[in-house]
């Protein structure tokens, strides 16, 4: 179900005993339901279900913890009718005073990269990479203080701002519980970093737009990149008798429901392994690209075709959607953006050709080069002087979080093009004269560039594990 639901749409699974991979129809969020007894019997996940809250303050009391960069205490603020993520200054805090912030202050605690601080933790973020087919996996715990009373206006939440991630989640619900609400249809069709941005409240208030569950122990979720959700602990005795999906059944393991919420979030990173970085991959190794296009950009001097296209190819998996909106004042038609939401889909990874049976992997070769060829010529066809340099004057340059800075995947060396006005006054005949250059070469060089895209995703993956590695052996003896 979840390969169905996969970069389409969100997914929620509920625990029960009796059924099993039932998909409830209607015009709610799609629901699966799983065994709770095949689930308690998973290997990876039960130790995963066992994390209880002391556990989290057993990873608080570590040494040489940087608030910020390996937890934070943060809130959902409303500041002039906008949401905002609040955080406290300090780049530490004692135990007790992340207590104290927790129980009077209506904190939440997240926990970065807990995949390198729990080993069963590690265990289910490896499995679910082999599953997946993916590079990459990052774990984020979450803990939530109840829902408050307040004499003037109610029960307050507590909860975080809403957002869109840039990866793809799945969240598990360990203890406790959490009132989501997930939009229908993305913002922002398949998200990648440096397009994230805090939705503003016109976006937020169609209600329509959203579906509405809890999230009791034992439920997953799956949420694809660019779907604006946020969750909050809410007085969940008010939502009795509003429905299925509003309540915590009998298998939910009742033992767990008190409390505050405590869930984990797998955020599957796919931008390594994207169609657009094997495009990127094919452009770093082609032959055709290496001749200067600037003399001089900025103080850097000698910027290549390659660069360029690196850039233009970037531009065009970001094109706005639906396709036939305006982009940066110049006229895209349908005809013309056809196709590029594509570059944004992600590839399957093989970190171990053992994983795969040869027969599925050969359909998958297939299919994968299909979408190489498809991909060239969408780019082929898409690609545009003026969009380009638009794109650099706005976008490669406009953010202030490193982390959500423009970068194109993959590449160990970038150079990121500050001239735009160089790069509109580029000839167009030149400019396509390269491209057709760059088609005519890929498209005999797909074994190649997959074995390139394969070869860095594997080193990634592989530094990823042994830092992984030297982590856990770390916290273990702490």
């Amino acid at each position: 179900m979840l390969q169905d639901a996969w970069e389409h749409h969100p997914l929620l699974s509920k625990v029960n005993f009796e059924s099993s991979d039932t998909v409830e129809s209607g015009d709610t969020i799609r629901t699966c339901l799983h065994n709770r007894s095949k689930f308690e019997s998973h290997k990876a996940l039960d130790p995963v279900l066992s994390m209880e809250v002391d556990d989290v303050l057993r990873i608080l009391s570590r040494p040489n913890l940087i608030h910020h960069r390996d937890y934070k205490l943060a809130k959902r603020i409303v500041r002039e009718g906008e949401e905002h993520l609040g955080m406290l200054p300090n780049p530490g805090y004692s135990l007790e005073e992340i207590v104290r912030h927790f129980n009077l202050g209506g904190f939440s605690v997240v926990i970065n990269d807990v995949q390198n601080r729990w080993p069963s933790v590690a265990r289910i973020s490896n499995h679910l990479e082999d599953e997946l087919l993916s590079i990459r996996t990052g774990v984020n715990l979450y803990l939530t203080p109840e829902a408050v009373e307040d004499r003037r206006n109610g029960s307050v939440r507590q909860g975080f701002e809403s957002h869109w991630d840039w990866m793809d989640v799945i969240v598990v619900q360990l203890s406790g519980r959490k009132l989501w609400s997930v939009a229908r249809n993305p913002s922002i069709y398949l998200s990648m970093k440096d397009q994230k941005r805090q939705p503003k409240s016109h976006e937020l208030n169609n209600l329509h737009r959203y579906e509405e569950f809890t999230l009791c122990p034992g439920d997953a979720l799956y949420i694809p990149r660019g779907h604006i959700h946020n969750a909050s602990t809410v007085n969940f005795a008010a939502l009795s008798g509003s429905g299925a999906l509003r309540e915590c059944s009998k298998d939910s393991f009742p033992e767990r429901l008190s409390g505050p919420s405590l869930h984990l979030t797998f955020g599957i990173m796919t931008d390594r392994g994207s169609v657009e970085a094997l495009l990127h991959y094919a452009i770093d190794a082609s032959g055709a690209l290496g001749n200067v296009a600037i003399p001089s950009c900025n103080g850097v001097r000698g910027i290549t075709w390659r660069t360029l296209l690196h850039h233009s190819l970037s531009e065009v998996s970001r094109r706005t959607h639906p396709c036939d909106t305006i982009h940066f004042g110049h006229q895209s038609t349908p005809e013309k953006c056809n196709g590029n939401l594509l570059l944004r889909k992600s590839l399957p990874f093989f970190s171990d050709d053992n994983l795969i049976k040869d027969d599925d992997k050969e359909k998958l070769m297939t299919k994968i080069e299909q979408v190489h060829q498809q991909a060239i010529d969408i780019f082929r066809g898409d690609a545009d002087l003026f969009l380009v340099s638009e794109f650099i004057r706005h976008s490669v340059h406009s953010s202030g979080d490193d982390e959500l800075r423009f970068s194109y995947p993959s590449l160990m060396e970038e150079i990121l093009i500050n001239c735009p006005d160089e790069v509109a006054m580029l000839s167009e005949t030149a400019f396509r004269a390269v491209i057709e250059e760059f088609v005519l070469e890929s498209k005999d060089n797909f074994q190649r560039t997959w074995l390139r895209l394969l070869s860095g995703g594997r080193d990634k993956r592989n530094w990823d594990r042994s830092q992984q590695k030297t982590s856990l052996e770390n916290a273990a003896g702490d």
